[in-house]
């Protein structure tokens, strides 16, 4: 079922189109990712191969991994598989997303990319890495620095997934920056495991946001008592932004519900297989509410229930990743900030048409991905501290877009906002 989606930046007024492979990816380009030593022996390490690799075999079904000869290496990050090896659960992972695993001899001019290297390769390539509290992307050698930071390894995959994305379609500069602080909104030191360990959380949808967040979570290892509810079933587009979604969860006639992958990856969780609408009784018996939905009136449902503080993550126009804060008395509603939202994106490749007339999904994992680690940032130090003004971030991929935290003051006018 081989097919070409096409990605249309109206801004530009440009049409490109990618040739795929049987599963459906954006770009036909081979990758060969090269991990370091200090990659694979540390934790902040390993999230940065593992997120690289859920994002890179989204966009590409030909994936080359290298691995320094000193292994096997243990796993250190938190496993959805119950498997022990590095090298095992990157197979397993290369597998489930049907990527064709080449080695470095089958490879035709790949672009090579260099994970957590501290010393200059003699190949040309993209350098990944992080560098205290700062993840960065390049071309020119960075050496990396690994030092228990797993949140800016989990923003530096991120980074990489979307400098290599705006190169390949449009020609960008590949040299990206950023420390995980700037997209936080608290003034506080971040921190490395949940301030409020046995707060119970209530997320309403599961689709890329809500499985990524997930994601995340169990990868860092932390154990967050969590309530998923969402009535719909996994469809083919999820796969390419949800990082727990894989073709075997939307096979024909046989798809999952959304709630039944999250439960089969984290037995712990609760589920419930339906629509927030049709259960309004589960609001007022959680310490925090993730408003991760936006179909069935739920923005405007959500507002009138009883929590005191709503966080939402989402994805917007021109690439952009968004954190949402909402505190009753203080913050705007959540229909107030976000309700409108719903316009097509600048760059439209979740409706672009293929060449056989029929539409295609092929959003980006990168979106999703930051929108969702931002939002796990907040849920771990919600508590640490008292809330300030700022009620939001929001990042840019697609110009590069400073992190901006604003204050969005409640509507006078609105009954739900006061």
């Amino acid at each position: 079922m081989g097919s070409n989606l096409v990605a249309i930046d109206k801004r530009e007024q440009s049409l490109k189109t990618y040739t795929n492979g049987e599963a459906g990816t954006l770009f036909s380009s081979q990758f060969l990712i090269a991990v370091s030593l200090s990659a694979c022996e540390t934790k902040e390490g390993q999230v940065l191969i593992h997120a690289i690799l859920s994002q890179i075999g989204r966009l590409s079904r030909e994936v080359g991994v290298v691995f320094p000869g000193k292994g096997p290496y243990g796993l250190k990050v938190g496993s959805l598989f119950k498997l022990t090896i590095l090298e095992d659960e990157c197979e397993r992972l290369l597998t489930e997303l049907n990527c064709e695993r080449l080695g470095p001899d089958l490879l035709k001019n790949p672009i090579r990319v260099f994970v957590g290297f501290e010393f200059e390769q003699t190949a040309a390539g993209i350098y990944v890495g992080v560098d205290g509290n700062e993840a960065f992307v390049t071309k020119a050698f960075r050496p990396s620095k690994f030092e228990g930071k797993i949140w800016v390894s989990a923003l530096a995959s991120s980074l990489f997934a979307g400098a290599i994305t705006k190169n390949l379609i449009f020609g960008d500069e590949i040299n990206e920056k950023l420390s995980m602080g700037r997209l936080f909104l608290g003034q506080k030191e971040i921190l490395v495991e949940p301030f409020k360990k046995d707060m119970k959380v209530l997320i309403v949808g599961f689709g890329a946001v809500g499985a990524n967040f997930l994601y995340w979570q169990k990868l860092f290892g932390f154990d967050l008592n969590l309530h998923i509810i969402d009535g719909d079933k996994v469809e083919f587009g999820n796969t390419s932004r949800g990082l727990l979604f894989f073709f075997k969860h939307c096979v024909a006639g046989a798809e999952w519900n959304k709630v039944d992958v999250a439960k089969s990856l984290a037995p712990e969780i609760e589920v419930t297989n339906a629509f927030f609408d049709e259960h309004l009784e589960l609001s007022g018996h959680y310490d925090l509410t993730l408003c991760l939905a936006n179909e069935r009136d739920v923005r405007k449902r959500i507002t009138k229930i009883d929590s005191e503080v709503i966080f939402q993550a989402t994805t917007g126009t021109d690439w952009i990743s968004q954190f949402h804060r909402h505190i009753k008395g203080k913050d705007d509603c959540v229909h107030c900030r976000t309700g409108h939202l719903g316009k097509k994106s600048v760059f439209a490749c979740s409706s672009g048409e293929v060449e056989s007339g029929e539409k295609s999904d092929a959003a980006m994992p990168f979106l999703s991905a930051l929108s969702s680690l931002m939002l796990l940032l907040e849920v771990v130090n919600f508590g640490a501290e008292v809330f300030g003004e700022k009620n939001s971030t929001t990042f840019g991929f697609r110009h590069k877009v400073k992190p901006d935290r604003r204050v969005h003051f409640p509507k006078g006018t609105c009954e739900d906002c006061k």
